[in-house]
């Protein structure tokens, strides 16, 4: 909803376009951190 705030952890790309944040889940092959996103009191990965 507007003005939610949310917390996340991933790895920024820059891009053209501003950027992308990459990695906010659970990486099965453990190369990455294992990133997230929290809203609402839930934790996404």
């Amino acid at each position: 909803s507007l003005n939610d705030q949310i917390e996340f952890f991933g790895e920024y790309e820059w891009n053209d376009k501003g950027g992308v944040i990459h990695w906010t889940h659970d990486d099965p092959e453990e190369i990455h951190v294992n990133g997230w996103i929290f809203h609402n009191n839930v934790i996404y990965q």
